[in-house]
């Protein structure tokens, strides 16, 4: 199993943190579509790690079932 690198997961937890914060800055002055373009630019990073994840779960399998 691969690990994220220590600069890996600070991006991640950098791009969680700025999404945390926006969203309780909106919550103070609602705006309901930046609200939604706020979760629809989470949603979107948090596919993409999710297909990156997956891909890199399918590399290993086919790396661990060729070896």
């Amino acid at each position: 199993m691969t690990t994220l690198t220590n600069t890996e997961r600070n991006m991640v937890a950098d791009h969680v943190a700025d999404f945390a914060i926006r969203i309780v800055l909106q919550a103070m002055e609602p705006d309901e579509e930046r609200m939604r373009d706020e979760l629809t630019r989470f949603h979107d990073f948090f596919c993409r790690a999710l297909e990156a994840a997956k891909r890199d779960a399918r590399s290993a399998a086919l790396t661990t079932t060729t070896n």
